[in-house]
């Protein structure tokens, strides 16, 4: 008989800002599906016993505050320095170039197992190696021709 379990995993983030350290920590589970979206934040002050909870929601649309991808002259760009040194990955491990077709992000699905997309596709910069969204208008192609 299956049984549920509730786990509790412990992350020692250091900031002043409780959103901050929700996202930090959320940064730091790098887990396809499991991220959560709800933190307890406990605060500890020297020489008081007194833990006070603070729930932190961050949502599930862009929990990580990650700035949208940019196109500019048919160039998928990096959200944060503009770099064209960018891929599509998702964290199930697949990754793939990007151009853009139509005004719209899109990428190459000959190699990738589309029917096993991950619950978070998003840019990677080679350049920074900082992670930028993919819009909600991002497309699947069928065959690799970024001069389309």
């Amino acid at each position: 008989m299956e049984q549920e379990y509730h786990v509790t995993v412990t992350l020692s983030v250091t900031t002043d800002d409780p959103a901050t350290a929700a996202r930090e920590a959320y940064d730091l589970l790098r887990f396809p599906r499991t991220r959560p979206t709800r933190f307890t934040v406990r605060y500890r002050q020297s020489g008081i016993d007194l833990e006070m909870k603070h729930p932190v929601e961050l949502g599930t649309d862009n929990p990580l505050g990650r700035p949208d991808i940019r196109i500019e002259d048919g160039l998928v760009l990096c959200g944060h320095r503009g770099s064209e040194k960018t891929y599509y990955v998702e964290e199930v491990g697949q990754y793939g170039p990007l151009w853009v077709k139509n005004g719209h992000a899109t990428c190459w699905s000959g190699d990738l197992e589309v029917d096993e997309v991950g619950d978070d596709p998003h840019v990677v910069c080679f350049g920074c190696g900082l992670e930028s969204r993919l819009p909600p208008d991002f497309q699947w192609a069928g065959s690799y021709d970024p001069d389309s």
